[in-house]
C-alpha cells in the first residue's frame, strides 16, 4: 500500500512541477509579447512624431517663401501636425484615450453614447444597440451644480478609457478641430473606468 502512496506522490509531485513549468513558460511569453506591442507603439508614435516635424517645419518654409500667400498649406500642414502628435499619444497610450462616461447612482457603467446634435452634445441612451431615450447633461458653470444637477436626473458623468484614433472633425464657426475619436462606435462594456463621476 505504501509503494501504491509513493508512486501517486511523485505523480502528483511531477504533474505539479509540469504545471509551474508551463505556466512559467505561458507568462514569459505574454509577458515577450507585451514588450513586443509596447516597442511597436513606441515605434509607432516615434514615427509620427517625426512626421509632425516634418509637416511643421513644411509650414514654417512655406511662411519663408511666401509670407502669408501660401496660408492655406500652412494651415493645413499645422492641422497635420496636430493631429500626428495626438495619434503619437493615443499609440504611447496603448491606442486607447480618455473619454466622457456615463454612469448610474451606483457607479455602474450606463448603456450610453454621447452625441453632438443641433444644440450641442447630448446622451444617447442604448438598450440592445438601439436609443431608448436621451440625457442631457446640466451646463452649470460650478462643478458641485454640475454634479448634484446631473444626480438630481439619475446620472453621473465620469470618464473611461477607450480605444482611440486621432481624426479631423468640424467644429463650431466652421474650424477643423484635431479630437481623438473612439473607434468603439461610441459605447463598449469593455473600457477601463478612470472615474465614476461621484
Amino acid at each position: 500500500m505504501a509503494r501504491v502512496s509513493i508512486r501517486n506522490f511523485r505523480q502528483e509531485a511531477f504533474s505539479a512541477a509540469v504545471r509551474q513549468v508551463a505556466r512559467e513558460y505561458r507568462e514569459r511569453k505574454e509577458a515577450e509579447a507585451r514588450e513586443a506591442e509596447a516597442r511597436e507603439q513606441a515605434e509607432a508614435a516615434a514615427t509620427l512624431r517625426k512626421s509632425a516635424e516634418a509637416r511643421e517645419e513644411a509650414a514654417r518654409e512655406s511662411v519663408e517663401a511666401s509670407d502669408t500667400d501660401g496660408f492655406r498649406s500652412q494651415w493645413a500642414h499645422g492641422l497635420c501636425a496636430r493631429e500626428d502628435r495626438l495619434a503619437a499619444r493615443i499609440a504611447e497610450d496603448g491606442g486607447v484615450a480618455e473619454f466622457p462616461g456615463l454612469f448610474d447612482l451606483d457607479g455602474n457603467l450606463v448603456p450610453a453614447r454621447r452625441v453632438q446634435g443641433q444644440y450641442g452634445w447630448s446622451w444617447e441612451l442604448l438598450r440592445q444597440g438601439r436609443r431608448a431615450g436621451w440625457f442631457n447633461e446640466s451646463k452649470a458653470k460650478n462643478a458641485e451644480t454640475r454634479r448634484r444637477n446631473n444626480a438630481a436626473k439619475g446620472f453621473y458623468v465620469g470618464t473611461v478609457r477607450a480605444p482611440a484614433e486621432a481624426t479631423m472633425q468640424e467644429s463650431e464657426g466652421r474650424t477643423v478641430a484635431v479630437v481623438a475619436e473612439r473607434t468603439d462606435g461610441g459605447w463598449s462594456p469593455d473600457v477601463e473606468i478612470v472615474d465614476s463621476g461621484q
